[in-house]
């Protein structure tokens, strides 16, 4: 690492931390009540970042998987116009504003690092949401103050609601269980990308952390979508050596699973049992579909406008439909709403075009590109492309796998020039 580079490492590090552990500051200014230490870093990063482009040209990665990511804030802000509940529209338009800043604060925040560099503080920020999460379920007295929940506060709950409280998995500021298990998800296929591009177990052990999160989330749909893609994924490039490691690597897993649902039931929830066998969940969520459709019918061609669920109960059954399709038609209509639907859908496709590229970028952006699929599947039955934070975090992610892509490209093509021209190793430039 050059002595020049020194300061940029200790923000981008910085920068990973915050993200991992977004405290959030409560206030009132307007119609904002809270906001994240992360919203600021990333609004001051993006202002950094958009000063020095005026030097440097500014990254957006993908050109195509960028429209994408700006499609839906173009289409709130043209739903001002007619939108039934102004105020929840602005705060949408900010919050996907704030989401494109993520991306690109992710992408040129790497820019001149290198993929080894990259995919080390990907691996910090996922152990560091784990631990907290972790240490968080152990009701240790510190996560609990940053949490801003105290010990009287437990002690004055009834036993059951406190044991349903600590039954799952979740991160105080990241997310509940769902929402704590999307972010989650997604970091489960970039390292499994990772570790068949390198082999090295170092990646192989984020991977199967990453996993076991999501299985002590205990979200039934998300750990569904998850077991199920990452089979298709494995077995479209099957070899003998996955196998094993896909077998040792389930084998491991079942046991922490085990130990963390048998604590919880020590507490007196059969967690297992209430996870497996209620379908009230379910069926309210049928439920919400059939109120989004008829939303979606009384006003077809340019709904009520972005972000209606904001100001909403998050009881009412016309709040978050749990299915982020019927809420872009309801919200901009049918052609709006198919045009956000329709960004959406391609995103995968940017990464799996980047896979035809070959070598190590091919079988990272491959699966990169399933990462996005399963992000996708979860939408359909969960709010995680509402929920801020978590839509934050897939921005994140998305900025994070561009950065590690292009170092990747750019590392073979210096090495190509190399071998090329016979030239001596002249040095890589590393963060």
């Amino acid at each position: 690492m050059h002595r020049s580079e020194s300061p940029k490492h200790g923000l981008i590090v910085l920068f990973v931390f915050i993200a991992a552990m977004p405290v959030r500051l409560w206030f009132s200014v307007g119609p904002f009540k809270t906001c994240t230490i992360l919203d600021i870093a990333v609004w001051l990063s993006a202002a950094g970042v958009l000063v020095f482009s005026r030097f440097q040209h500014l990254k957006v990665g993908h050109r195509l998987l960028f429209i994408a990511l700006c499609t839906p804030v173009v289409v709130a802000v043209l739903s001002l116009i007619w939108s039934e509940h102004l105020l929840s529209t602005v705060k949408i338009v900010i919050y996907y504003t704030t989401a494109i800043f993520t991306y690109l604060v992710a992408v040129n925040l790497f820019r001149r690092c290198s993929p080894r560099f990259i995919v080390g503080c990907v691996a910090i920020f996922v152990m560091t949401t784990l631990l907290f999460a972790i240490i968080y379920w152990f009701r240790v007295p510190f996560a609990l103050s940053l949490a801003e929940i105290s010990i009287g506060q437990l002690e004055s709950l009834d036993e059951y609601t406190y044991a349903v409280a600590f039954a799952r998995l979740n991160h105080p500021y990241l997310g509940l269980s769902n929402d704590f298990a999307t972010t989650l998800v997604l970091y489960v296929f970039f390292f499994i990308g990772v570790a068949q591009a390198t082999w090295q177990r170092r990646y192989i052990a984020v991977a199967g952390a990453s996993a076991l999160g999501v299985l002590l989330t205990l979200s039934r749909g998300i750990v569904l979508v998850m077991v199920g893609v990452v089979g298709v994924a494995l077995m479209l490039r099957f070899s003998f050596r996955t196998f094993v490691v896909t077998v040792m690597m389930i084998g491991l897993l079942i046991i922490p699973v085990y130990l963390f649902t048998e604590q919880v039931r020590q507490s007196g929830i059969d967690i297992l049992g209430v996870r497996v066998m209620d379908y009230g969940d379910i069926y309210a969520r049928f439920d919400r579909f059939s109120s989004a459709l008829r939303m979606i019918e009384q006003s077809p061609l340019l709904g009520y406008g972005g972000g209606g669920y904001m100001g909403k109960d998050v009881d009412a059954i016309d709040s978050a439909f749990h299915n982020t399709y019927l809420e872009q038609w309801a919200d901009y209509g049918i052609v709006f709403g198919s045009l956000v639907v329709l960004a959406l859908l391609s995103l995968p496709w940017s990464f799996f075009r980047w896979a035809k590229r070959g070598g190590e970028v091919k079988t990272v952006a491959r699966f990169t590109g399933f990462a996005i699929i399963a992000y996708l599947l979860v939408c359909a039955v969960e709010t995680s492309n509402e929920a801020v934070m978590s839509r934050l975090m897939f921005y994140l992610f998305l900025g994070w796998a561009v950065a590690y892509l292009n170092a990747l490209q750019r590392e073979r093509m210096l090495s190509e020039e190399r071998h090329n021209f016979h030239e001596p190793n002249v040095g890589y430039h590393h963060c």
